[in-house]
């Protein structure tokens, strides 16, 4: 893994903390495993997904599109908030960005086992 990908995944841990005193009443063990898990979600299915499209577009376009969701889900993590200032929606959001997050995190194995084989096949 990446720093980044690193960074991603290992920053809810300390926000927790500040979320848990700042929303006591809404921040509840059901919706921190939530937030928590659509990091781990996203990261299986971005297995899935990206794998195939690694298969049908190609390593660099797999590689690129990665990225580009963990840079995605970072900014939208960063900028969540629920509509009219909704506490509930605002858990949803940063719940839907930590998942963007993991399907770019997930993502990355098939995209970077794909380029190790074609960089062996290169060598021999």
């Amino acid at each position: 893994a990446t720093h980044s990908d690193l960074y991603a995944t290992g920053s809810l841990n300390r926000r927790q903390v500040v979320l848990r005193k700042q929303y006591p009443k809404s921040y509840t063990s059901k919706v921190s495993t939530r937030v928590s898990n659509s990091l781990l979600v996203g990261e299986v299915l971005g297995q899935l997904l990206i794998g195939v499209l690694c298969d049908r577009v190609g390593r660099k376009a797999g590689v690129v599109i990665t990225t580009s969701l963990i840079v995605i889900g970072a900014i939208l993590a960063t900028a969540a908030h629920g509509a009219h200032g909704s506490i509930v929606g605002l858990f949803w959001f940063l719940t839907v960005a930590r998942g963007t997050i993991g399907v770019g995190t997930g993502g990355e194995y098939p995209a970077s086992s794909a380029s190790a084989s074609e960089a062996a096949n290169e060598l021999t």
